[in-house]
């Protein structure tokens, strides 16, 4: 009888451990909504939001096989951010931004997004895709800054990104 008892104890306090780590995994994994989609002649912002951060993403317009859920402002999803600007590598490249003004464009970010630029490595286009290498997405784009006080106000900060 004590046997069956303490295996019933043991049970209950396995599944109530169980039912909230279940609980918050689910609520950490609960991905980034889209916000906002803006598109230009070569690339997607985008804009998501997570917990109580703003983040703005852009995504390379560009053609590739397969077929691949499309996100949409409203939907939640799992991207894999990572940091284009400020980010020392690509700023580094800023000559050949200056040179070539063919394939780039003027980004605004504000403090809402604090003054930061992201690409997600499992994002081609508008479609959710497997992880690209890091290394080669960071390598496409590259930052000219513009610091001067006619580009910006109190809140907003304006770069010029290039795209190879």
């Amino acid at each position: 009888m004590k046997n069956n008892i303490t295996i019933l104890l043991l049970m209950s306090v396995f599944v109530v451990v169980s039912c909230s780590t279940t609980r918050t995994t689910l609520s950490d994994n609960r991905g980034y909504k889209i916000t906002k989609i803006e598109n230009n002649d070569f690339l997607y912002i985008i804009d998501v939001t997570r917990n109580d951060s703003t983040f703005k993403v852009v995504s390379l317009k560009e053609d590739f096989e397969g077929t691949f859920e499309k996100i949409k402002t409203g939907g939640k999803y799992s991207l894999n951010l990572l940091q284009l600007y400020p980010n020392e590598v690509v700023e580094s490249k800023d000559n050949e931004a200056k040179n070539n003004p063919k394939n780039s464009c003027f980004i605004s970010i504000d403090k809402k997004v604090h003054y930061r630029l992201y690409v997600a490595s499992n994002l081609k286009g508008l479609s959710l895709s497997s992880n690209s290498d890091t290394e080669d997405i960071m390598n496409r784009f590259g930052v000219y800054t513009i610091f001067c006080d006619a580009c910006k106000d109190k809140d907003k900060f304006l770069f010029r990104l290039f795209v190879k």
